[in-house]
């Protein structure tokens, strides 16, 4: 869904020029939140990912550094997570703004 709503915002700033008026700039500028908002979780789950991939290979806490690692980084998945939840939380209502009666009314006088 992220690179769909990329590649829809490049065509729409590149042929933006064709159609007059603020409505076009307005989708754009809300396809941009619903991207950011996509992006954000996507980098969220990337960096938890990595984090938990590290602690799998790390040894199994022979010395102190190392179980201080491992805490840090369960700490650090543990915030990601709560990162996490929380954008999710917020997806619906940024995506409500996205598909509004009046942009699929502009989108229907686009296709």
């Amino acid at each position: 869904l992220r690179i769909d709503c990329k590649k829809l915002r490049y065509l729409l700033e590149f042929f933006n020029s064709l159609f007059p008026g603020e409505k076009m700039s307005r989708l754009i500028k809300q396809l941009k939140k619903l991207q950011n908002h996509l992006g954000r979780f996507q980098d969220i789950c990337v960096q938890e990912e990595a984090l938990l991939a590290f602690a799998g290979a790390m040894p199994g806490g022979s010395d102190d550094s190392d179980r201080t690692t491992l805490l840090a980084i369960g700490c650090l998945v543990g915030m990601l997570h709560q990162q996490k939840q929380e954008v999710r939380s917020h997806f619906a209502e940024t995506f409500e703004d996205f598909a509004t009666a009046e942009n699929g009314e502009l989108w229907a006088h686009r296709a």
